[in-house]
């Protein structure tokens, strides 16, 4: 049964009610989650949400960057922004509200401003990986308030998004595809493997997470009118000759306009987001993807992360929504609906 503008579903006795808390922060990109706060890439400002109560999200502290936060990073009380073509920055959040700034820098390996366009950043150690739009680099942050220039790589499209686990870097090079760099020697990032089954300039691989064996990567496909934007699955055990093990189209029975933006993973399940909607897939069987739920939120989401069994979606222009997965672990119930209309 559904009720209510919101969906609450009763599942085996139980009700749900998918959408726990939203909040309005701006222009949210991204977000990162650690203890009870949220950390916002929000365009023109950084914003720390207390989520305690994940029904009431509210403000707590903010910072105004200088051209537009697109990603965040969260480690101890450092706050990693990526913020466009101004760099990347440090900021000090041990006082929630009043994050400062400790240190920042605006390199760019280009000719142009915009060939280093800030959009991602991790951090391990005592490195930040950034992918800046033309090239991927590796900072020195082991003093904060003194960054350094370390590695470079030119990306032969353009490089957005990316995920790392240990000394390898997993880069959605757009129309270059998966790109695999060994950054084991921060100051000189280098290929070691590469996938790229893209034809022409219509399609690319938007973003990529990675786990275990496997990445699992958004793919959006342009080429003509009877394509379609797809999951993939790529074995990279061994990084220096990634595979492909298996792919599925985008299900556009709800939307036909779909636009591919990022993608997380919790383990079992992968969460595409299209735009206006989240897509589900179970992978637990990587070699058969298979289309579990949608979630259509209320706005074009970006990216997302999680606590426990919430996520925390970026919305844009709609801000932050908070939504409850348990419905996704119930065998009696397999497709999730409209977080603001009902039908």
């Amino acid at each position: 049964n559904n009720s209510g503008s919101n969906y609450s579903y009763s599942v085996n006795s139980q009700n749900y009610s998918l959408m726990v808390g939203s909040l309005s922060t701006g222009d949210a990109w991204d977000v990162a989650i650690s203890g009870i706060y949220a950390y916002v890439a929000s365009g023109l400002t950084v914003k720390i949400l207390d989520v305690s109560d994940l029904s009431n999200p509210y403000e707590v502290g903010s910072y105004s960057v200088s051209y537009n936060a697109y990603g965040v990073f969260i480690s101890g009380n450092y706050l990693y922004v990526a913020d466009g073509t101004s760099g990347l920055k440090i900021l000090d959040v041990t006082d929630k509200t009043n994050p400062t700034l400790l240190g920042s820098i605006d390199y760019n390996a280009g000719s142009l401003d915009f060939q280093s366009s800030y959009k991602k950043v991790i951090v391990s150690g005592d490195y930040a990986y950034v992918a800046a739009y033309k090239y991927f680099y590796v900072f020195d942050i082991s003093d904060p308030t003194n960054i350094s220039q370390t590695g470079t790589f030119s990306c032969s499209a353009g490089c957005d998004d990316f995920d790392l686990d240990g000394s390898y870097v997993y880069l959605a090079n757009s129309y270059y595809g998966l790109e695999i760099l060994d950054v084991s020697t921060p100051s000189s990032p280098t290929e070691v493997g590469s996938h790229d089954d893209i034809t022409g300039s219509s399609s690319s691989i938007v973003d990529v997470v990675k786990s275990g064996n496997y990445a699992y990567a958004i793919k959006s496909d342009n080429t003509d009118a009877s394509s379609t934007d797809k999951l993939y699955i790529y074995d990279v055990s061994t990084p220096s000759s990634p595979s492909l093990l298996s792919s599925i189209s985008y299900n556009d029975d709800t939307d036909t306009n779909l636009i591919p933006r990022g993608i997380s993973f919790d383990g079992t399940y992968t969460y595409s987001h299209l735009q206006g909607q989240i897509q589900v897939h179970d992978v637990s069987d990587v070699n058969s993807p298979a289309f579990y739920s949608y979630i259509e939120t209320n706005g074009m989401t970006f990216q997302s992360t999680f606590r426990g069994d919430y996520i925390f979606a970026a919305n844009r222009t709609s801000g932050i929504q908070i939504i409850d997965s348990n419905l996704l672990s119930s065998p009696y119930f397999s497709l999730i609906g409209n977080l603001g209309n009902s039908n």
